[in-house]
Protein backbone atom coordinates (compact mmCIF):
# COMPACT_ATOMS: atom_id res chain seq x y z
CA UNK A 1 0.00 0.00 0.00
CA UNK A 2 1.18 3.76 -0.47
CA UNK A 3 2.51 4.81 2.65
CA UNK A 4 3.45 8.42 3.69
CA UNK A 5 5.92 8.62 6.33
CA UNK A 6 5.08 12.25 7.12
CA UNK A 7 1.51 11.63 7.81
CA UNK A 8 2.35 8.58 10.16
CA UNK A 9 4.43 10.40 12.26
CA UNK A 10 2.46 13.41 12.20
CA UNK A 11 -1.11 11.11 13.19
CA UNK A 12 1.31 9.75 16.00
CA UNK A 13 2.86 12.12 16.92
CA UNK A 14 0.01 13.89 18.18
CA UNK A 15 -1.01 11.76 20.46
CA UNK A 16 -1.39 13.02 24.08
CA UNK A 17 1.59 10.88 25.75
CA UNK A 18 3.94 10.55 22.79
CA UNK A 19 7.11 12.79 23.34
CA UNK A 20 8.91 14.18 21.01
CA UNK A 21 12.12 16.85 21.36
CA UNK A 22 11.79 20.46 20.50
CA UNK A 23 14.63 19.38 17.48
CA UNK A 24 12.68 16.91 16.56
CA UNK A 25 9.15 18.75 16.29
CA UNK A 26 11.40 21.49 14.52
CA UNK A 27 12.63 18.88 11.82
CA UNK A 28 9.14 17.71 11.45
CA UNK A 29 8.30 21.34 10.60
CA UNK A 30 10.84 21.76 7.80
CA UNK A 31 9.79 18.26 6.41
CA UNK A 32 5.89 19.56 5.77
CA UNK A 33 7.57 22.55 4.16
CA UNK A 34 9.82 20.43 1.57
CA UNK A 35 8.79 20.90 -1.98
CA UNK A 36 6.10 23.60 -1.22
CA UNK A 37 5.93 27.56 -2.28
CA UNK A 38 6.83 28.00 1.56
CA UNK A 39 10.28 27.61 0.47
CA UNK A 40 10.50 28.94 -3.14
CA UNK A 41 11.62 27.53 -6.14
CA UNK A 42 12.54 27.67 -9.76
CA UNK A 43 10.59 27.86 -13.23
CA UNK A 44 11.51 25.28 -15.69
CA UNK A 45 11.15 25.45 -19.90
CA UNK A 46 11.80 23.14 -21.92
CA UNK A 47 14.31 23.98 -24.96
CA UNK A 48 11.81 22.14 -27.60
CA UNK A 49 7.92 22.21 -27.26
CA UNK A 50 8.32 25.43 -24.35
CA UNK A 51 6.21 23.63 -21.62
CA UNK A 52 6.67 25.42 -18.22
CA UNK A 53 6.26 24.02 -14.94
CA UNK A 54 7.28 24.71 -11.14
CA UNK A 55 9.68 23.06 -8.91
CA UNK A 56 10.08 23.66 -5.31
CA UNK A 57 12.47 23.71 -3.31
CA UNK A 58 13.67 20.96 -0.91
CA UNK A 59 13.96 21.45 2.66
CA UNK A 60 17.47 18.94 2.45
CA UNK A 61 16.61 17.99 6.43
CA UNK A 62 18.25 14.52 7.14
CA UNK A 63 15.85 11.81 7.02
CA UNK A 64 12.78 13.71 4.79
CA UNK A 65 11.06 11.35 2.95
CA UNK A 66 10.86 13.68 -0.11
CA UNK A 67 14.28 14.92 -0.41
CA UNK A 68 15.87 11.93 0.62
CA UNK A 69 17.18 10.12 -2.76
CA UNK A 70 18.53 13.23 -3.98
CA UNK A 71 20.93 13.80 -1.56
CA UNK A 72 21.87 9.95 -1.64
CA UNK A 73 22.83 10.55 -4.84
CA UNK A 74 24.87 14.19 -4.34
CA UNK A 75 26.95 12.01 -1.29
CA UNK A 76 27.96 9.34 -3.18
CA UNK A 77 29.19 10.90 -6.50
CA UNK A 78 31.13 13.24 -3.79
CA UNK A 79 32.56 10.41 -1.87
CA UNK A 80 33.60 8.43 -5.03
CA UNK A 81 35.06 11.56 -6.53
CA UNK A 82 37.27 11.81 -3.54
CA UNK A 83 38.17 8.08 -3.18
CA UNK A 84 41.41 7.07 -5.58
CA UNK A 85 40.95 3.99 -7.81
CA UNK A 86 42.50 1.41 -5.94
CA UNK A 87 41.61 -1.22 -3.60
CA UNK A 88 39.72 0.13 0.05
CA UNK A 89 38.71 -1.82 3.49
CA UNK A 90 35.45 -1.33 4.63
CA UNK A 91 35.48 -1.41 8.52
CA UNK A 92 32.61 -1.61 11.36
CA UNK A 93 33.20 -0.40 14.36
CA UNK A 94 30.70 -1.35 16.77
CA UNK A 95 29.81 -0.68 19.98
CA UNK A 96 27.83 -2.89 22.87
CA UNK A 97 24.13 -2.32 23.08
CA UNK A 98 24.64 -1.43 26.45
CA UNK A 99 25.68 1.55 25.38
CA UNK A 100 21.93 2.47 23.36
CA UNK A 101 20.48 4.13 26.32
CA UNK A 102 23.81 6.72 26.72
CA UNK A 103 23.58 7.20 23.16
CA UNK A 104 20.10 8.12 23.38
CA UNK A 105 20.91 10.92 26.18
CA UNK A 106 23.96 12.06 24.45
CA UNK A 107 24.29 11.55 20.59
CA UNK A 108 26.42 14.25 19.91
CA UNK A 109 28.90 13.64 22.80
CA UNK A 110 29.20 9.45 21.76
CA UNK A 111 29.41 10.06 18.05
CA UNK A 112 31.61 12.47 18.53
CA UNK A 113 33.97 9.74 21.02
CA UNK A 114 33.58 7.21 18.88
CA UNK A 115 34.72 9.38 15.55
CA UNK A 116 38.12 10.91 17.53
CA UNK A 117 39.21 7.35 18.93
CA UNK A 118 38.26 5.19 15.84
CA UNK A 119 40.32 8.07 14.20
CA UNK A 120 43.10 7.44 16.32
CA UNK A 121 42.94 3.98 15.66
CA UNK A 122 43.54 4.56 11.94
CA UNK A 123 46.01 7.02 12.60
CA UNK A 124 47.84 4.87 14.65
CA UNK A 125 47.70 1.94 11.79
CA UNK A 126 49.28 4.40 9.28
CA UNK A 127 52.15 5.25 11.33
CA UNK A 128 52.62 1.63 12.05
CA UNK A 129 52.87 1.05 8.15
CA UNK A 130 54.71 4.92 7.76
CA UNK A 131 51.86 5.90 5.18
CA UNK A 132 49.42 8.56 4.48
CA UNK A 133 46.28 6.69 4.45
CA UNK A 134 42.99 7.83 3.35
CA UNK A 135 40.15 7.55 5.74
CA UNK A 136 36.05 8.16 5.41
CA UNK A 137 34.04 7.93 8.38
CA UNK A 138 30.45 7.75 8.71
CA UNK A 139 28.56 7.30 12.11
CA UNK A 140 25.27 5.80 11.56
CA UNK A 141 22.49 5.19 14.43
CA UNK A 142 20.79 1.81 13.06
CA UNK A 143 20.68 -1.16 12.53
CA UNK A 144 17.89 -4.40 11.39
CA UNK A 145 14.49 -2.89 11.52
CA UNK A 146 15.60 0.33 12.46
CA UNK A 147 16.52 -0.49 15.65
CA UNK A 148 19.28 1.66 17.48
CA UNK A 149 23.04 0.43 17.69
CA UNK A 150 25.62 3.15 16.86
CA UNK A 151 28.11 2.42 15.14
CA UNK A 152 30.90 3.78 12.72
CA UNK A 153 31.97 3.04 8.67
CA UNK A 154 35.34 3.17 7.62
CA UNK A 155 36.14 3.84 3.93
CA UNK A 156 39.82 3.09 4.21
CA UNK A 157 42.19 2.55 1.37
CA UNK A 158 44.57 -0.24 1.49
CA UNK A 159 47.74 1.81 0.82
CA UNK A 160 49.09 5.16 1.04
CA UNK A 161 52.17 7.54 0.30
CA UNK A 162 55.06 6.97 2.00
CA UNK A 163 57.95 10.16 2.68
CA UNK A 164 59.36 10.20 -0.75
CA UNK A 165 55.68 10.97 -1.89
CA UNK A 166 55.13 6.86 -3.48
CA UNK A 167 52.34 4.68 -3.08
CA UNK A 168 52.47 1.91 -1.49
CA UNK A 169 49.98 -0.90 -1.02
CA UNK A 170 49.92 -2.37 2.36
CA UNK A 171 49.22 -6.23 3.23
CA UNK A 172 46.63 -7.82 5.73
CA UNK A 173 45.42 -5.70 8.27
CA UNK A 174 45.30 -7.37 11.52
CA UNK A 175 42.32 -6.86 12.90
CA UNK A 176 42.08 -8.24 16.01
CA UNK A 177 44.68 -5.69 17.09
CA UNK A 178 42.22 -2.90 15.92
CA UNK A 179 39.35 -4.16 17.83
CA UNK A 180 41.37 -4.79 21.16
CA UNK A 181 42.53 -0.84 20.15
CA UNK A 182 39.31 0.12 19.71
CA UNK A 183 37.36 -1.30 22.76
CA UNK A 184 40.62 -0.15 24.94
CA UNK A 185 40.36 3.97 24.05
CA UNK A 186 36.79 4.23 23.34
CA UNK A 187 35.58 2.57 26.60
CA UNK A 188 38.11 5.16 28.31
CA UNK A 189 37.12 8.01 26.33
CA UNK A 190 33.22 7.87 26.84
CA UNK A 191 34.14 6.98 30.83
CA UNK A 192 36.05 10.75 30.62
CA UNK A 193 33.36 12.26 28.42
CA UNK A 194 29.77 11.04 29.51
CA UNK A 195 28.59 11.64 33.42
CA UNK A 196 28.71 8.44 34.91
CA UNK A 197 24.78 8.15 35.53
CA UNK A 198 24.80 8.14 31.80
CA UNK A 199 26.76 4.76 31.71
CA UNK A 200 26.00 1.09 31.66
CA UNK A 201 26.50 -0.61 34.80
CA UNK A 202 30.30 -2.51 33.89
CA UNK A 203 28.23 -5.81 34.39
CA UNK A 204 26.07 -5.24 32.04
CA UNK A 205 28.44 -4.64 28.88
CA UNK A 206 29.38 -7.63 26.88
CA UNK A 207 32.33 -7.09 25.87
CA UNK A 208 32.59 -9.37 22.57
CA UNK A 209 30.00 -7.12 21.27
CA UNK A 210 33.64 -4.21 21.10
CA UNK A 211 33.85 -5.58 17.28
CA UNK A 212 35.44 -4.37 13.76
CA UNK A 213 34.14 -6.30 10.91
CA UNK A 214 36.14 -6.17 8.13
CA UNK A 215 35.85 -6.36 4.17
CA UNK A 216 38.28 -5.99 1.57
CA UNK A 217 37.05 -4.70 -1.64
CA UNK A 218 39.83 -4.83 -4.45
CA UNK A 219 40.63 -2.29 -7.44
CA UNK A 220 38.01 -0.14 -5.78
CA UNK A 221 35.99 1.75 -2.97
CA UNK A 222 32.76 2.87 -5.09
CA UNK A 223 31.00 -0.43 -3.87
CA UNK A 224 31.17 1.12 -0.57
CA UNK A 225 30.32 4.60 -0.67
CA UNK A 226 27.23 3.44 -2.72
CA UNK A 227 26.11 1.42 0.05
CA UNK A 228 26.59 4.18 2.71
CA UNK A 229 24.72 6.19 0.29
CA UNK A 230 21.33 4.75 0.91
CA UNK A 231 21.34 5.79 5.00
CA UNK A 232 24.86 7.99 5.55
CA UNK A 233 22.26 10.93 3.63
CA UNK A 234 18.53 10.32 4.02
CA UNK A 235 16.27 8.16 5.49
CA UNK A 236 17.07 4.78 7.63
CA UNK A 237 14.82 3.15 6.01
CA UNK A 238 13.41 2.61 1.89
CA UNK A 239 10.36 4.47 1.84
CA UNK A 240 9.37 3.13 -1.15
CA UNK A 241 9.15 -0.08 -0.83
CA UNK A 242 5.45 -1.40 0.11
CA UNK A 243 4.61 -1.03 3.88
CA UNK A 244 1.59 -3.56 5.63
CA UNK A 245 -0.31 -1.57 8.18
CA UNK A 246 -2.38 -4.04 10.49
CA UNK A 247 -4.31 -1.98 13.21
CA UNK A 248 -1.36 -0.56 15.72
CA UNK A 249 1.48 -2.54 13.65
CA UNK A 250 3.87 -1.94 10.61
CA UNK A 251 5.24 -4.39 8.83
CA UNK A 252 7.93 -4.11 6.09
CA UNK A 253 11.19 -5.57 4.75
CA UNK A 254 14.65 -5.03 4.48
CA UNK A 255 17.63 -6.73 2.60
CA UNK A 256 20.89 -8.00 4.44
CA UNK A 257 23.37 -10.20 2.92
CA UNK A 258 21.17 -11.24 0.12
CA UNK A 259 18.31 -12.37 2.87
CA UNK A 260 14.77 -10.32 2.59
CA UNK A 261 14.36 -9.91 6.16
CA UNK A 262 10.95 -8.86 7.89
CA UNK A 263 10.23 -7.22 10.72
CA UNK A 264 6.93 -5.82 12.51
CA UNK A 265 7.10 -2.72 15.03
CA UNK A 266 3.94 -0.79 16.75
CA UNK A 267 3.66 2.42 15.08
CA UNK A 268 4.38 4.06 17.43
CA UNK A 269 7.77 2.75 17.67
CA UNK A 270 8.57 3.03 14.39
CA UNK A 271 7.76 6.98 14.54
CA UNK A 272 9.77 7.07 17.35
CA UNK A 273 12.70 5.09 16.14
CA UNK A 274 12.36 6.96 12.77
CA UNK A 275 12.44 10.46 14.78
CA UNK A 276 15.74 9.22 17.16
CA UNK A 277 17.75 8.34 13.61
CA UNK A 278 17.21 11.94 12.57
CA UNK A 279 20.92 13.53 13.50
CA UNK A 280 20.91 16.24 16.24
CA UNK A 281 21.25 19.65 14.36
CA UNK A 282 24.86 20.84 13.10
CA UNK A 283 26.23 16.96 13.66
CA UNK A 284 28.65 16.38 11.05
CA UNK A 285 28.08 12.48 10.29
CA UNK A 286 30.69 11.94 7.42
CA UNK A 287 34.27 12.97 8.21
CA UNK A 288 37.13 12.82 5.72
CA UNK A 289 41.03 11.86 7.61
CA UNK A 290 44.50 11.66 6.14
CA UNK A 291 44.55 11.37 2.53
CA UNK A 292 40.87 12.77 2.22
CA UNK A 293 41.42 15.08 4.34
CA UNK A 294 40.60 19.26 2.82
CA UNK A 295 44.71 19.85 4.40
CA UNK A 296 45.64 17.13 2.08
CA UNK A 297 43.85 17.51 -1.20
CA UNK A 298 46.85 18.57 -3.32
CA UNK A 299 48.62 15.53 -2.18
CA UNK A 300 45.27 13.81 -3.22
CA UNK A 301 45.72 15.23 -6.36
CA UNK A 302 49.04 13.98 -6.99
CA UNK A 303 48.08 10.76 -6.03
CA UNK A 304 45.77 9.83 -8.06
CA UNK A 305 47.99 10.51 -10.97
CA UNK A 306 49.83 7.67 -10.16
CA UNK A 307 46.75 5.22 -10.81
CA UNK A 308 45.60 5.20 -14.99
CA UNK A 309 42.42 7.10 -15.68
CA UNK A 310 40.80 3.43 -17.35
CA UNK A 311 40.95 2.30 -13.78
CA UNK A 312 38.04 4.37 -12.52
CA UNK A 313 35.03 3.18 -12.08
CA UNK A 314 32.18 5.49 -12.97
CA UNK A 315 28.59 5.15 -10.90
CA UNK A 316 27.10 8.12 -11.97
CA UNK A 317 22.92 9.23 -11.63
CA UNK A 318 22.17 12.39 -13.00
CA UNK A 319 19.32 14.58 -10.80
CA UNK A 320 17.98 16.33 -14.30
CA UNK A 321 13.98 17.66 -14.51
CA UNK A 322 12.44 16.54 -17.08
CA UNK A 323 9.79 17.85 -19.59
CA UNK A 324 6.11 15.74 -18.77
CA UNK A 325 5.44 16.93 -22.28
CA UNK A 326 8.68 15.56 -24.45
CA UNK A 327 10.88 13.89 -21.79
CA UNK A 328 13.97 16.36 -22.92
CA UNK A 329 15.65 18.13 -20.24
CA UNK A 330 14.32 21.19 -19.25
CA UNK A 331 16.04 24.59 -18.37
CA UNK A 332 15.60 26.75 -15.36
CA UNK A 333 14.51 30.38 -16.39
CA UNK A 334 13.52 31.96 -13.59
CA UNK A 335 14.31 31.51 -9.75
CA UNK A 336 11.80 32.64 -7.30
CA UNK A 337 11.94 32.68 -3.86
CA UNK A 338 9.93 31.52 -0.66
CA UNK A 339 6.29 32.84 -0.27
CA UNK A 340 6.53 34.31 -3.82
CA UNK A 341 2.52 34.74 -4.67
CA UNK A 342 0.28 32.35 -6.31
CA UNK A 343 -1.05 34.74 -8.75
CA UNK A 344 2.64 36.10 -10.10
CA UNK A 345 3.93 32.12 -10.30
CA UNK A 346 0.91 32.01 -12.65
CA UNK A 347 1.92 34.80 -14.58
CA UNK A 348 5.20 32.91 -15.48
CA UNK A 349 4.02 29.67 -16.37
CA UNK A 350 2.21 29.50 -20.24
CA UNK A 351 0.77 26.89 -18.78
CA UNK A 352 -0.25 27.28 -15.24
CA UNK A 353 1.20 25.80 -12.44
CA UNK A 354 1.42 21.45 -12.87
CA UNK A 355 -1.09 19.62 -11.86
CA UNK A 356 0.21 18.70 -8.45
CA UNK A 357 0.96 22.06 -7.36
CA UNK A 358 -3.00 22.54 -5.89
CA UNK A 359 -1.77 19.69 -3.18
CA UNK A 360 1.73 21.12 -2.85
CA UNK A 361 0.58 24.47 -1.61
CA UNK A 362 -0.91 24.83 1.73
Amino acid sequence: MIFNVLEEISSIVRRPLFFTTQEQRHSLDNMHTCRTIERGGRILECPNCTTRSVVFNPCNNRGCPECYRRNQILWKEKVQKKLIPTSHYHLVFSMPQAYVITWLRNKNRVMNCMFKIVNKVITELSNEFGLLMGCVLSFQSHGRGMCYKPHMHCILSAGGLNDKNEWIEIGTIRYTQIEDRFHYLMYRELALQIAVESLPVTKDIDNTEWHVHPEYHEKTGNHIAGYLSHTSCGAVINLKQSFQINGEKIAFTEMHNGKELKTELLRTTFVERYLNHIPPSGAVTVRYYGLYSNKNSERLKEAKKKFPVNNIEVEKEEIVDLCPECFSRMKVVLLFPADTSIEYIKMLCKQGPPAQYNVLIK
